[in-house]
């Protein structure tokens, strides 16, 4: 039986050089195979990841709460305006995007420990 090889994904987050704001990259990498680099988004200016326990749960339930801002400022008003500040009739821009996620499969592996990861076991494994 082959096994599904296993992919490794990263993000980072860089300072571009001559702006305040921040690039997105996500690094994919598979053994034996060179590193694929892609760059999101070059107009980060916030992203936050803050875990949430649920109340009354095991220690091992958490939701994430994701935060995105990405702004959009001209280039011929770059050095004299912040993005901090949104002053839509210079032509700057701020779009705020907000998620709450829950991983299956952060939920699967904390409750299994032992339970084997491969391609044909799916997310949950079954205990007799």
């Amino acid at each position: 039986m082959l096994l599904r090889p296993i992919m490794h994904v990263r993000y980072r987050i860089e300072k571009m050089q001559n702006s305040d704001l921040l690039k997105l990259v996500r690094i994919e990498s598979l053994d034996g195979a060179p590193e694929r680099i892609k760059v999101l988004s070059e107009r980060v200016s916030l992203l936050k990841i803050k875990p949430v326990k649920i109340p009354g749960s095991s220690d091992q339930n958490y939701l994430w709460n994701i935060t995105l801002q990405l702004a959009y400022i001209p280039e011929r008003i770059q050095t004299e305006v912040s993005f901090t500040s949104s002053d839509r009739g210079k032509g700057v821009l701020i779009s705020d995007f907000y998620d709450v996620v829950y991983s299956d499969f952060f939920k699967s592996v904390s409750q299994n420990p032992l339970a084997p990861r491969n391609w044909h076991t799916g997310l949950t494994f079954q205990r007799n």
